[in-house]
């Protein structure tokens, strides 16, 4: 009785762990498209001041 609460605590804690890890992952995948996407911006920006001089 007791080891299958044990198994279903160990189970329950690799989801959680499985949920955090994608949450992380999709996290950093999110801010480095938001890094390209403000960098890119900028240099748009800029080139099109460069454009106006």
């Amino acid at each position: 009785m007791l080891l299958d609460k044990l198994v279903i605590n160990v189970h329950n804690m690799l989801l959680l762990y499985i949920v955090l890890d994608v949450m992380v992952c999709l996290a950093t995948v999110f801010s480095t498209l938001y890094s390209i996407c403000s960098i890119f911006s900028m240099a748009m920006t800029v080139y099109d001041c460069m454009a106006m001089l």
